[in-house]
């Protein structure tokens, strides 16, 4: 995963992942061609109004690495992650982003899981309900495979405990875990968070960096290597 960590926020602060995942995509076509996914920006340039906020950035990110970018409060982390996902489109863009050599697309961004710094969840459904309305969602072509999907995110996330938890009643950090369980539910190859442990304690911050340290090494799913 690439992950941003905020300078002034200290050992439980703000926090920013990308993660490709290795394993097999539930979507043929493009996603099964991610595997073992590379990603490359190369002079990244970024303007809002003639405003420079990125200046020619670069940066090649390797299956099975947990890559931090970190910097100030403003420095451009999250524009930087919303540009790599394809989800920012005021302002000017200059550069190259790829997966694979395939370069950024409205068909690519699609297949890149993107999880934002605030948790979006209706408090009212459990656990297990919100990441089976999340396979419904994103696997439309694979009912066959959802429970498993669901029960995999459960295991791989640490959620079990608290599956059948209405989600306004589990803790800050699982709460997170399951925000990253929505967007990896479909296996997607490519995982961006944004700010992941932001309001988590010092303990828990750290738990959810080893959850994503073995996402990246593929040991969690019995999978290859992430970037």
């Amino acid at each position: 995963p690439l992950i941003k960590e905020d300078e002034e926020a200290g050992a439980c602060g703000e926090t920013c992942c990308v993660c490709c995942p290795d394993a097999a995509c539930e979507k043929p076509g493009l996603l099964s061609k991610l595997n073992r996914c590379y990603v490359t920006i190369e002079g990244l340039r970024y303007c809002v109004n003639g405003a420079p906020i990125l200046h020619g950035v670069d940066i090649v990110l390797r299956p099975g690495e947990l890559t931090a970018v970190m910097g100030a409060s403003g420095a451009g982390k999250s524009t930087l992650l919303e540009l790599a996902a394809g989800r920012r489109e005021a302002g000017t863009t200059t550069g190259r982003v790829a997966y694979n050599g395939v370069p950024l697309s409205p068909a690519l961004r699609h297949c890149i899981a993107f999880v934002h710094q605030h948790d979006v969840a209706l408090a009212t459904l459990t656990v297990r309900e919100t990441l089976r309305y999340a396979a419904a969602l994103r696997m439309p072509h694979a009912a066959a495979d959802r429970g498993e999907a669901v029960e995999r995110m459960l295991s791989l996330l640490r959620l079990g405990a608290c599956a059948d938890t209405r989600v306004e009643r589990v803790s800050g950090g699982e709460r997170k875990r399951l925000s990253i369980g929505v967007e990896l539910v479909r296996s997607s190859p490519v995982l961006l968070l944004d700010e992941p442990t932001t309001g988590l304690d010092s303990d828990t911050a750290l738990n959810l960096a080893r959850v994503l340290s073995r996402l990246a090494r593929g040991d969690a799913r019995g999978g290859a290597p992430r970037a």
